[in-house]
């Protein structure tokens, strides 16, 4: 779950370093202040022993909507 404490409006985003194995659904959106947004994470089956798995890893990133311009808007 994401949760906006502030009291400001925000845009959130995950990425992952392996699109083609892991999702994030929904991978971006905008949260109003004190807003939840549920996250669904999901890996797709892979072949233990054959695939680099110790360098998978997620970010996330949050950006103040409104302030300074134009709407900051996920893909």
């Amino acid at each position: 779950m994401v949760t906006n404490n502030s009291a400001r409006r925000i845009g959130w985003a995950f990425k992952t370093t392996n699109m083609k194995r892991l999702g994030v659904d929904p991978a971006a959106g905008v949260l109003d202040p004190k807003e939840n947004a549920l996250i669904a994470v999901s890996c797709d089956a892979f072949a233990y022993g054959q695939e680099t798995t110790s360098k998978v890893s997620f970010s996330n990133r949050q950006h103040d909507v409104g302030r300074g311009g134009s709407e900051w808007k996920g893909e």
